[in-house]
């Protein structure tokens, strides 16, 4: 099953998609953060509410028109405890500071009222988005997988 996502990009995802740009690069999503907490989201948020952890791309492109990026996510780990409704979900890019690589919440997606996903230690868990993006030029994300 493919979602449509339209989070919300965040301040903080902005500024560092401005600082990529500002010193030649692209913003790159090379994470995605999963978490169980349940609310609207806005511009001002820096860490999803509940994550539990984030997961590598598996896999990752951008389609035709350059304002939709598909992307898949696979958790096949164990996890503690008994399991957890997937809630939100969130966008990091990476960038360079201090010869440190940090991730930064780029976009956020939460519903108060449905949940996207039911992560358990009994199935794998797949989950491809087509994550689209307006409000930031076409050419300004690339993705890591």
């Amino acid at each position: 099953m493919s979602i449509l996502l339209q989070p919300v990009i965040t301040s903080a995802g902005l500024s560092a998609l401005f600082r990529a740009q500002q010193g030649g690069f692209k913003a790159k999503i090379s994470k995605v953060g999963l978490g169980s907490g349940s609310y609207q989201p806005h511009e001002g948020i820096t860490r999803l509410q509940d994550e539990k952890y984030k997961l590598e791309l598996a896999s990752a492109k951008t389609l035709a028109d350059g304002k939709q990026l598909h992307l898949t996510v696979r958790d096949a780990e164990p996890i503690a405890g008994e399991g957890f409704f997937v809630n939100e979900i969130g966008f990091y890019t990476e960038e360079e500071v201090d010869g440190q690589i940090q991730h930064v919440l780029f976009a956020v997606y939460s519903s108060p009222t449905e949940s996207i996903a039911y992560k358990s230690n009994d199935v794998e868990l797949l989950l491809a988005f087509d994550l689209t993006l307006t409000g930031v030029p076409s050419d300004s994300i690339t993705v890591i997988d």
